[in-house]
């Protein structure tokens, strides 16, 4: 199973577990950090 459909389906348990209209899903569109290797942004300290 890849990594959206698990996504997705993470918050389909949370809209089904609490009431729809007070669930919000935040993606942020990339997680990065000191431990990136993948060379998009080299603003982090070596």
């Amino acid at each position: 199973m890849g990594y959206g459909v698990k996504t997705v389906n993470s918050e389909l348990i949370v809209i089904n577990t609490f009431v729809k209209k007070e669930t919000v899903s935040n993606r942020p569109t990339y997680m990065l950090g000191p431990e990136d290797r993948r060379n998009r942004f080299i603003h982090w300290p070596v």
